[in-house]
């Protein structure tokens, strides 16, 4: 009787507990299984990839947390035989103390509890959609919580930076770069898949196609009940953007990590010598200068030669620190864009948050491109311009959009030819589709004149320097370095790209694996944007596979628009998972998926720039 009521009570349990106990041994499994391959493949000799407590340890605690989920589900199997077998298989693992054994009994585990909760009733009182959904709410959450405990460690370094050296703090962040760093392999996979996500594009006209389809402005998600509540975060995130843009860019200038005060920036000694070049004659003859010693960056230079003539600051010290100035004009420029290309504020707010973590900030502080930062602000300025001019039909602000990128020109010319390129692609999508109906004539009409008057003022530009009418910089690159019999070094260029060019801050897994599913989202439709955004991926995936140095890819890289194909995709994943979750924990998880991209990313740039405070 005694046994029966033990059965009846497990049954009628609530299996909270349970749950997260399974979803424990999933997080500590996983981590098991990772250093049991990476031992098996790479060797023994590395050591444990993931060490939590030692090695002794952290097994007793995966099997013991092995044995509360799989006794449960003996319990409830009908037939003990096989009951009595798992048991028997689980305890014979344990004392074998055999890496395959273990990897074996972990993924039988794994495969196991899978078909177990996902069988239709695994529970009296739990139906099966919301014991995964307290799972995958439980993962996300110890996620969460290790990216928080990391962020606060990196706070903590600039102010007790022996703490940086080892301890439990330096335990912290390397466990999560560890983290974050696991599939950081996959980072040249996930360039390619994202590049060449158009390709998708004629699928989605088959109807099996719109079962995956997602356009990230709709109702339920950027026009929920409580408008209150949606501005307050868009007004929050917006907030944290532009104060984390400021701390990402002076971290590394912080004296306590960086005690020689070293200059940032592979080309910030080249500002200075530019800079210094231009003189102290007046304003006038310091722009006729720029104009001729430079003439592929006269504004940008000009634009750091009046912060140094108001300021009084050194040339070095101009350069050093206009990265300050540029990442905060970053973020509001891509909520602009997004914004007035969208009419999303969600969209538009997390688009300027990802913007901190994008390779703008982390690759353009390393590198020190300033004029090409400068032209990517202006990039965003002018589209957004150009689409507020599509929405309402305003000549005024296609007349900004004009002047905008004939600025570009003079700010960073290869910027300018990519994104001439980039229009023309645009243009000929916008084409393609007005002969299927929409009315688009507004739109064509302010392609061609901004297309054309920019060819002008190029050419004049030429004319004015003694040069040949159709010498553009991005050509002569383009002639230089893309070529067919490129497609024989592609992938040797990417692994360069990606691991030993930019020191490394181009693997960015979790960044790229969002911008796959955005490119995805971006090309299921044909608004203005979308069409945009294609013609960023058609014309960079050409010269990212043609392209004979890794100059070209890390170009392309830095300058597509990222951030906005995260946002894109993080909006996309966050709504999949909420329509498949239980609706009590829908909504959770939704917010829970999209807090936990933030952290990761902005774990990114501050370990990119204690990185680049560390070098010498």
């Amino acid at each position: 009787m005694q046994s029966r009521g033990f059965l009846a009570s497990c049954k009628a349990w609530k299996p909270d507990l349970y749950l997260f106990l399974v979803a424990l041994f999933f997080f500590f499994g996983a981590a098991h299984v990772a250093n049991i391959l990476i031992s098996l493949t790479v060797g023994p000799d590395i050591g444990l990839y993931f060490e939590f407590i030692n090695g002794t340890y952290d097994r007793v605690m995966v099997y013991a947390l092995n044995f509360i989920a799989i006794v449960y589900v003996t319990i409830r199997l009908p037939r003990k035989s096989i009951s009595l077998l798992s048991l028997l298989a689980l305890f014979a693992g344990y004392f074998t103390f055999m890496q395959v054994v273990d990897l074996l009994v972990v993924l039988g585990s794994f495969f196991a509890l899978t078909w177990w909760l996902t069988s239709p009733k695994p529970f009296v009182s739990t139906s099966r959609r919301r014991a995964l959904s307290m799972i995958v709410f439980y993962l996300i959450l110890i996620i969460i919580v290790i990216e928080l405990l990391s962020l606060i460690c990196w706070l903590i370094f600039p102010v007790f930076p022996q703490l940086s050296q080892g301890g439990s703090y330096r335990y912290v962040v390397d466990l999560e770069t560890k983290m974050f760093l696991l599939t950081g392999s996959l980072a040249p996979l996930l360039a390619v898949l994202f590049l060449f996500s158009w390709v998708a594009k004629p699928f989605f006209h088959y109807k099996f196609s719109k079962r995956f389809s997602f356009d990230p402005v709709t109702p339920n998600i950027d026009r929920p009940t409580n408008v209150r509540n949606l501005k307050r975060l868009v007004y929050l995130l917006l907030v944290c953007s532009f104060v984390l843009s400021f701390l990402v860019t002076v971290y590394p200038y912080l004296p306590e990590l960086n005690g020689d005060m070293h200059p940032i920036g592979v080309d910030v000694h080249a500002y200075r010598t530019w800079l210094l070049n231009l003189g102290n004659e007046g304003l006038l003859n310091a722009l006729k200068n720029s104009f001729f010693q430079n003439p592929d960056r006269p504004l940008s230079l000009f634009t750091m030669y009046l912060a140094k003539y108001v300021s009084g600051l050194s040339a070095l010290t101009v350069a050093e620190f206009f990265p300050v100035v540029l990442a905060p004009l970053l973020v509001l420029a891509a909520y602009f864009f997004t914004r007035e290309a969208l009419g999303s504020d969600l969209v538009a707010s997390l688009a300027a948050f990802l913007s901190v973590s994008s390779f703008n900030v982390s690759v353009g502080m390393y590198a020190g491109s300033l004029s090409n930062w400068m032209a990517i602000i202006e990039s965003y300025l002018f589209m957004g311009f150009f689409f507020g001019s599509l929405r309402k039909k305003s000549h005024p602000r296609m007349l900004t959009a004009l002047l905008l990128s004939i600025s570009l020109l003079f700010t960073h010319s290869l910027t300018w030819g990519m994104t001439l390129g980039i229009l023309f692609v645009y243009l000929l999508l916008t084409l393609f589709r007005a002969r299927f109906g929409g009315d688009s004539r507004f739109e064509i009409q302010g392609l061609l004149v901004i297309i054309l008057v920019n060819i002008i003022v190029g050419a004049l530009r030429n004319i004015a320097l003694g040069w040949s009418v159709g010498n553009f910089e991005t050509l002569q690159v383009a002639q230089s370095t893309v070529s067919i019999g490129s497609l024989t070094s592609f992938w040797t260029n990417t692994l360069y790209t990606f691991f030993q060019a930019m020191y490394g801050f181009f693997v960015n897994p979790m960044a790229l694996s969002l911008a796959v599913l955005g490119g995805f989202v971006a090309v299921h439709s044909d608004r203005p944007l979308n069409r945009y955004l294609m013609s960023w991926l058609v014309c960079s995936s050409i010269f990212f596979v043609l392209g004979s140095a890794s100059v070209i890819q890390s170009s392309i890289l830095f300058n597509i628009p990222l951030p906005v194909f995260e946002s894109f995709g993080l909006i996309a994943a966050s709504s999949v998972v909420r329509r498949y979750s239980h609706p009590d924990k829908s909504s959770s998880i939704g917010t829970l998926i999209i807090l936990s991209a933030l952290l990761v990313s902005l774990n990114y740039a501050l370990r990119c720039a204690f990185a680049m405070s560390q070098l010498v």
